[in-house]
């Protein structure tokens, strides 16, 4: 698909040459960009090797095109079209997904929690990563509620139900986790106390509506992501990430495996892990360094309207990568994790709008 996507680009390039080149970069972008490439370009060139699926520098060069065209373009806008042009990347995220929910839904019971079908490609895929990217709209469509007024508004809430109802199918734990911590960060940024009282009141009543209204088959699967939320420290995926945090620092150059006594997989499920166990230590300072550096600009900044819509993408996709697999799975989570830290980190160019 990257592939496909570089002679639009291409073409892109060339017909806003005049417009790109007479921006000036900044340097927080210039740093930044300069970070996540070291450590994008470090993981594969030490690691290749290691890589279990096929093809790694192809995954390599996707992201780097990717967030070299899509960070660039996001930066050289003003605020307002920063978020639209993020917005835009999300919802086809979100968009693809739905449809590889939804296909797989007409595809009868063998398909949901852990098992979907792609219908781009006919292949059975794993639902964790498609659950976590419902989870990740799940929060922008909860933002784009809280501040969105009118029309959009309308909209934000059809959708929401929309995601709700393919984050229940799929039963994944981290797309209700998601969805309390997103709305924890929208309560926390200077809310009204009426605002906050309504929501408190508002939203499980909605909920508790939705769930009461919900076919029989959709509580089935209701109630088995509510019994797998109490597995908690006793899961498989808590015994790896102790296994990988006891070995990695003897591998600085990476090397190591997954303890497969534990569960029968290739990966850790962490970022920070799984790119120890196939880079080693330099990859993993980078990504520390990227995370530490994107907050601490966000910190120094005025936090408005839309640079707080950078945060939560930021936090929420720097979540999800701590339980996905992403450089062998879902990639765009660095897309994503990218884009918002150069939100964030930008100064105010326009007014506190979105």
């Amino acid at each position: 698909m990257s592939v496909l996507f570089l002679p639009f680009m291409a073409l892109s390039l060339i017909l806003n040459a005049k417009n790109i080149f007479k921006h000036k970069i900044k340097y927080t972008f210039t740093f930044l960009y300069l970070i996540f490439f070291i450590f994008i370009f470090s993981t594969f060139a030490i690691g290749a090797d290691n890589f279990i699926t096929p093809s790694p520098y192809n995954v390599m060069f996707a992201i780097l095109i990717l967030i070299t065209y899509l960070g660039s373009a996001i930066e050289f806008h003003n605020d307002s079209e920063k978020i639209k042009l993020f917005t835009y990347y999300l919802a086809g995220i979100c968009v693809q997904s739905l449809c590889i929910i939804f296909y797989s839904y007409l595809n009868g019971e063998n398909y949901g929690y852990g098992k979907l079908i792609n219908p781009f490609t006919g292949n059975d895929m794993n639902s964790p990563s498609v659950s976590n990217v419902m989870g990740l709209s799940m929060s922008a469509t909860m933002f784009y509620i809280f501040y969105r007024l009118g029309v959009r508004r309308i909209y934000s809430c059809g959708l929401f139900f929309i995601i709700l109802a393919a984050g229940i199918f799929l039963s994944g734990r981290t797309f209700f986790l998601l969805s309390v911590i997103t709305i924890f960060l929208l309560m926390v940024r200077g809310m009204s106390l009426k605002k906050t009282i309504q929501i408190l009141i508002l939203f499980p009543f909605v909920i508790s509506l939705f769930l009461f209204l919900m076919p029989d088959w959709m509580v089935k699967h209701y109630d088995f992501a509510l019994g797998r939320m109490g597995e908690g420290f006793e899961s498989k995926r808590f015994k790896h990430w102790s296994h990988g945090i006891a070995i990695f620092m003897h591998y600085p150059f990476g090397g190591f495996t997954v303890d497969k006594s534990i569960e029968s997989t290739n990966w850790y499920h962490n970022i920070l892990l799984d790119t120890a166990r196939v880079a080693g230590l330099i990859p993993v300072f980078c990504y520390v360094l990227f995370t530490i550096a994107s907050l601490f600009m966000f910190y120094n900044s005025k936090k408005t309207t839309y640079k707080y819509f950078g945060f939560i993408m930021f936090v929420i996709s720097f979540l999800i990568m701590q339980q996905d697999v992403i450089f062998e799975g879902e990639y765009r989570m660095l897309i994503v994790l990218f884009l918002s830290a150069v939100i964030i980190s930008t100064k105010n160019r326009s007014r506190d709008t979105l």
